[in-house]
């Protein structure tokens, strides 16, 4: 009997995206775009580590970043911790596969394995550092290079991935992530440009959260308290087959206005006009909400990061290995 592939999922954060087996989610994040981390846990142990940098001044050195690296595995060990075997070089990837100039793979062995790669992407600046990590007597190599090679470091035609714990969406490149919750019944992201806003959340286990009431009753109430500055109502529909509400509103002060107005006298952008939509994925058990504050002229912009919400789908399967 021919061997199962392995189910996967995308996860995505700062532009980074990569594609896991789908029992992987992010265990830690830092930093920001320019210079940042993140790793990656299967339920047992961390499985991936990726660091990224934008280049400042100078030229770059991915060899020496390599090598850089490797010197912090052996640096303060104590005489009774095992040894790390460090090795330079190995074909887990290919520069034509990766498409790239320079990549630069390595290995150690140690308590841990490891299989990595690093390389500068010439396209958004940065020098990406990437790790698979196994148990010391783990055939690893197949699976990381399936990865390794599915790590992407830049935003796709203008679209930015951001996939943790369920939660799959892509928000266009210019705007920036301000603020973000990551928490078991709710993962909310904010993404700001200039005065422009999109907020993505997600709440799970909606049929606790809609145990006697109604959708449109409980998405009122939770969206109630960050909306004070608008006149906002919530109109019935249907969005991919589920209930939805679509969310309309304008600037209920005079202030607002005022600013808008002059805003547009300078030729700005102002985020001004509320739209969004709110559907009820009951097979999941999930509720999704995109809330976008956008200038007037920009309000289709809304429809558009509604589609690119993964709502549900069956899991992807790693890419076929004849791509490397």
């Amino acid at each position: 009997m021919a061997e199962r592939p392995t189910p996967t999922v995308w996860i995505g954060w700062q532009g980074i995206r990569v594609q896991v087996p789908a029992d992987w989610t992010i265990g830690q994040i830092s930093g920001e775009g320019d210079d940042g981390s993140m790793r990656v846990d299967a339920p047992d142990m961390p499985r991936l580590q990726i660091k990224w940098k934008k280049r400042g001044t100078g030229s770059v050195d991915v060899d020496r970043t390599v090598e850089d690296y490797l010197k912090t595995l052996t640096k303060g060990r104590k005489r009774n911790e095992p040894a790390v075997e460090v090795q330079l070089g190995g074909k887990y990837l290919s520069r034509r596969k990766k498409r790239k100039a320079q990549v630069r793979c390595f290995s150690w062995r140690g308590e841990q394995q490891a299989i990595g790669a690093a390389w500068h992407c010439t396209d958004c600046d940065r020098t990406v550092v990437c790790q698979v990590l196994g148990d010391p007597d783990e055939d690893l190599e197949e699976l990381a290079q399936d990865v390794l090679l599915s790590v992407e470091d830049h935003p796709d035609n203008g679209w930015v991935l951001w996939g943790t714990y369920g939660l799959e969406c892509w928000t266009p490149q210019e705007f920036a992530l301000a603020d973000q919750k990551l928490m078991a019944g709710l993962l909310e992201l904010r993404l700001d440009r200039d005065t422009e806003r999109i907020t993505i959340r997600r709440w799970g286990m909606s049929d606790v959260a809609l145990r006697g009431t109604d959708l449109q009753t409980w998405v009122g109430e939770q969206l109630a308290k960050g909306l004070k500055t608008q006149e906002w109502r919530l109109e019935s529909t249907e969005y991919r087959g589920h209930e939805a509400l679509r969310l309309v509103g304008r600037p209920r002060f005079v202030w607002q206005r005022t600013q808008r107005f002059f805003h547009h006298v300078a030729l700005k952008p102002f985020g001004s006009a509320l739209a969004g939509l709110i559907w009820h994925c009951a097979p999941e058990k999930k509720i999704f909400c995109v809330e976008c504050l956008l200038d007037d002229e920009n309000l289709a912009l809304a429809d558009e990061v509604c589609e690119r919400v993964v709502c549900h789908r069956p899991p992807d399967t790693f890419p076929g290995r004849e791509r490397r």
